[in-house]
This record gives structure tokens, sequence and C-alpha cells, in this order.
């Protein structure tokens, strides 16, 4: 068993012809769906087909099952689990030794890596919409791979704008929060400020984002009241991870953008 995502629960496979090549083998009961719940499901499946980055997860195929009403997904397997196990073992480190972080050369390559993922999305009108250290994945070389696309939505040319309220609370940008989940939107701008929270949470071993109420956390987004980053770290990723948070998303870079400076190449 290696978790669960917006729908079903994944585990380690391998081939009975070849033990040495292992996958991720993700497992949906759908009896139980509704007709929107199909739909996000089935996109989530032709989003992962679709999808062709060497820093997103990739998709192998899709067994359906319909006398028993399962979904069976085969994707790579990621031997290093995700970022949230990766903060949650500094954070127990942390505790003995304080001044004991995630390397900045390692904060910086998730930073390249998964930016390099959500501009290849971006380009082609999708978005994350529920980017968290859960949904970073890393392989047996430490690469970041973007997992998880249930929350994703295509967007047509003719919208810019996904209106649905959907992401994990703590990592959701003030323009999803809206004054009230109706009125919330996304644009690709939202999954720079997941990243930013991302990044926060990889430096200061917590999210920068957190309240004891909804109604708390909606205000602190809102307002941008987040928590500074640990002085260890250089000036310079520091500022980039705080301008990804920028309350206001038209001043928030792009992806793009992001990629063309010096402190984010590889």
């Amino acid at each position: 068993y290696l978790g669960s995502g917006t729908f079903g629960t994944c585990s380690k496979v391998c081939l009975k012809a070849d033990p040495t090549k292992i996958f991720a083998w993700k497992e949906t009961d759908y009896n139980q769906f509704s007709e929107s719940q199909l739909q996000m499901l089935c996109q989530e499946v032709n989003l992962l087909r679709s999808l062709q980055h060497q820093n997103i997860v990739r998709f192998y195929g899709r067994i359906v099952d319909k006398s028993t009403g399962r979904l069976y997904v085969v994707m790579e397997y990621c031997s290093n689990g995700d970022l949230s196990s990766l903060i949650a073992y500094f954070s127990g480190v942390n505790r003995l030794l304080p001044n004991c972080l995630v390397p900045e050369s390692f904060v910086r390559r998730v930073c390249a890596q998964i930016l390099s993922a959500l501009d290849y999305c971006h380009s082609g009108n999708i978005l994350h919409r529920d980017l968290k250290p859960a949904n970073v994945l890393l392989d047996s070389d430490w690469n970041a791979k973007l997992a998880d696309f249930g929350l994703s939505r295509v967007l047509s040319s003719m919208q810019s704008l996904a209106t649905t309220f959907v992401g994990t609370p703590m990592y959701m940008s003030p323009e999803l929060l809206g004054d009230s989940e109706a009125e919330g939107f996304s644009t690709p701008k939202s999954d720079i400020w997941a990243l930013g929270c991302v990044l926060h949470e990889l430096m200061a071993l917590k999210p920068p984002f957190s309240a004891q109420s909804k109604p708390e956390l909606r205000h602190r987004i809102r307002s941008g009241c987040h928590a500074d980053l640990p002085v260890m770290f250089s000036p310079s990723l520091r500022h980039l991870a705080t301008e990804m948070v920028v309350v206001d998303h038209s001043k928030r870079p792009s992806a793009g953008e992001l990629l063309g400076r010096a402190e984010v190449r590889l």
C-alpha cells in the first residue's frame, strides 16, 4: 500500500515475467460514484494519458473491470515517496537538531522541476488545482514528479477561469476563496501560489498559512499573513517563494517567467 489519491488507493506491483519492473497500481471502486465524480475520474485518467513530461508521473495503462465496478490505473512508481513524508522526516530530525533543514540545493531542484511541469500544463490550458506536498512524488534519483490530477480541469480557449471550489484549504489561493465558496475562481497563478506554499513548507517545515478554524485560515490567506522563512536559506530563494504567495494573482509571476530566473535554473 502506497497511499490514497483523490479517488482510490495506490499500491506497489511488479510484472510476474520481470519482478524488477515495478509500477504504481491505482485501484478505484466507482460503484458508489455520482455522475460528477465519474466525470472527474474519467478526466483524471484521460489527463494522465495525454501528459508527457519528465516531471509528471507517467501513465502506462488502465484496466476496467465492469463485473466489480473497479478501475485499475498503472502508473510510474516513485520509490522515494513524496514531499509530505520528507517534510515529516526533517520535522522529526529538526526537533533534535534545530539547524537541520532540507538542503537548499534540493529545494531549488524541486522548485525548478515542478515549475517545468506546471509550465507544460499551463501551456496546454491545464490547471492542477491541488498542488501540495503529498502530490509531489520523488523517484529513485530524487527527481520531483507532479501527481494526482483528480482535481484538474482543462480550460477551453474561451474560458480563462475555472469556478469550481476545489483543493486543499492550506494551499488554496486568495482568489480561490473569494468572499464565498461560490465566488472563488482559479487561474494558472493559483497553482503558482500553491507551489509557493509547498516551497515555504519545505524550508520552514510547516505550512505558511495555518489556523484553528476555516474562517481564520481564510482571513490569513486573503491577507497574505504568512510565517517567516528561516534565515539559513539564501535571500534569493526566500524572495522567490514569497513572490509566489502575493495576494494579488495578477502580480504573481507565471511558471514560464519563474523558469527564466537564475535562482531556479538547474
